[in-house]
């Protein structure tokens, strides 16, 4: 995409620009397809700004970001909402209060 963007808080404001704008535009088709790019690149942003590391549900049904001290968080399902309800389901949204919901730090 001729973007250079990093695992961290200007990636995701990149990434919240790219979604919202993928909303507007892209077919459902597309936007199911998007998520799992984008949800691996959020993810990343995540555990890159707050710690933490990928697991998987016991089911194998998903994927999300375990926090060092506690909590999680699901990227693909975030992305997944974003693409999906615009702005009003904001990656960067959740990004900027995961320090506010775990003030010890997540």
């Amino acid at each position: 995409m001729g973007v250079d963007v990093g695992y961290d808080k200007g990636g995701v404001e990149w990434l919240d620009g790219f979604v919202n704008g993928q909303h507007e535009k892209a077919s459902d088709e597309l936007k199911e397809q998007l998520v799992q790019t984008l949800g691996s690149f959020f993810g990343e942003c995540l555990r890159h700004a707050y710690g933490g590391e990928w697991k998987q549900e016991e089911d194998g049904a998903s994927w999300y970001i375990s926090f060092p001290k506690g909590g999680a968080t699901f990227p693909f399902n975030k992305v997944r909402k974003n693409l999906m309800n615009g702005p009003g389901d904001s990656v960067l949204g959740l990004f900027t209060v995961i320090p506010g919901i775990f003030p010890d730090g997540p």
